[in-house]
């Protein structure tokens, strides 16, 4: 994950006044993830949250749970050319 997406997280944060879920879209939004088979291989063999379930057909992340995943993970270094 890059600084930028890191930074983008970070400034949603602000953003939001009380403590918020993402849904699958904000995860798409954030560069996080591209697609279902995508998160399913980040929460089996990476560490991703899981989240919970808010009915029968939607799933959701509480977002200290992602930040808590992002602040985690390696910042990518550009390689300089």
């Amino acid at each position: 994950m890059s600084k930028k997406q890191k930074r983008e997280i970070k400034k949603r944060q602000r953003e939001r006044r009380q403590p918020m879920v993402y849904r699958f879209a904000d995860l798409v939004d954030l560069g996080l993830v591209n697609n279902w088979p995508q998160l399913k291989i980040l929460v089996e063999q990476h560490g991703f949250p899981a989240g919970f379930m808010l009915s029968a057909n939607a799933r959701a992340w509480l977002t200290t749970d992602i930040d808590q995943w992002v602040s985690t993970r390696p910042v990518r270094s550009e390689v300089a050319a």
